[in-house]
């Protein structure tokens, strides 16, 4: 009976070696496997780590290119409105120079025959308005355009000092306005050139130029109380740069200020200083005297702007040469026969 029982115990005791070996071999290769798949992941979350921080460098470079590139192109682009705006001062250069070349040949034009310009060209005068030229001697005209300007003192100054007067054809000159009055107060004429002096506003239409003109009509009145008449076309009646924004602008506008009681006046003389800055004071002598028509009356054209600072440096010769010819110096107002160009637009 114990055999039987002792080899039941020896049956059991050895399955449950058996099972406990088959556990330990299963609980090893579940322990490697573990160590295994431990290892693999660290290796995945390594991989992800170097790729996630090649990402973050890779999107900085990136970055940093299109920040370079967005500057790059705000360069450009500054640099092509640098270069627009150079084209356009060109454009506007180009411009005067055909305005200065029309006026030399208009110039020479009048020489040719001095009756002619004692009478005064017209383009449709205003009937029976009275005129009172000096016809009994030789009259000289000195005109300043596009003032008033921080030279405008300077120019009153040697006009004080020689006893002349001097008309001044104005546009609004904002902080140097005041001067406007000091030119009434020491007996100079005011006249009418524009308020903004651009040619594109003022000559796109018939409505624009007059506008302009009611508007520095209504600064030189509020600034000294007289109500002018006398008016100057910006680039002269002759200008063809008109053209370019409204054709037959500057027949109908003369015309018009004729109807509105309204003299325009143009010149016979040209000093040359707006054929830039700065023209030696010794050339703008030479111009007047070369441009001297010699007729018994002469309407001179200068400019009192702030960037023709050689022009009240030459005003001194310039006056005493015209007193060397015999000329007395007047004032111009709507009752003087003007001298006008031929009308190209």
């Amino acid at each position: 009976m114990k055999s039987i029982y002792a080899k039941k115990l020896r049956r059991i005791t050895a399955v449950g070696l058996v099972i406990i070996f088959i556990l330990s071999a299963v609980g090893i290769k579940f322990y490697i496997d573990k160590s295994k798949l431990s290892e693999e992941l660290a290796e995945i979350n390594k991989s992800v780590s170097e790729l996630a921080e090649k990402a973050s460098g890779g999107k900085a470079k990136s970055k940093n290119k299109i920040e370079e590139l967005e500057s790059r192109l705000s360069e450009l682009e500054s640099e092509n409105d640098e270069d627009k705006q150079k084209i356009k001062e060109l454009e506007s250069e180009n411009d005067k120079l055909k305005e200065m070349k029309k006026e030399k040949s208009e110039s020479e034009s009048s020489k040719k025959d001095s009756e002619t310009d004692v009478k005064g060209p017209t383009v449709n005068p205003q009937p029976n308005t009275p005129r009172s030229d000096d016809s009994s001697g030789k009259t000289v005209y000195l005109t300043f355009d596009d003032g008033p300007s921080k030279n405008t003192p300077k120019v009153l100054e040697v006009l004080r000092e020689y006893g002349v007067k001097a008309t001044f054809f104005v546009i609004d000159g904002k902080g140097y306005n005041k001067y406007m009055k000091d030119i009434v107060n020491e007996g100079h004429a005011i006249g009418l050139h524009s308020e903004t002096h651009d040619y594109k506003k003022i000559y796109s239409s018939e409505r624009a130029y007059l506008n302009d003109l009611a508007r520095i009509s209504k600064i030189v009145k509020d600034e000294t109380g007289v109500d002018s008449k006398i008016i100057r076309f910006p680039g002269g009646s002759s200008n063809t740069v008109s053209r370019k924004y409204c054709r037959g602008i500057i027949s109908t506008a003369a015309k018009k200020v004729h109807n509105m009681g309204y003299e325009y006046f143009d010149w016979n003389c040209d000093s040359g200083d707006a054929a830039g800055n700065n023209v030696p004071a010794s050339r703008l002598v030479e111009n007047i005297k070369m441009n001297n028509p010699g007729t018994n009356r002469v309407v001179v054209l200068m400019h009192d702007a702030g960037n023709k600072s050689t022009t009240p440096q030459a005003l001194p010769q310039i006056i005493e040469y015209f007193k060397s010819k015999g000329y007395s110096f007047g004032v111009l107002t709507e009752k003087v026969s003007p001298v006008h160009h031929k009308i190209a637009n």
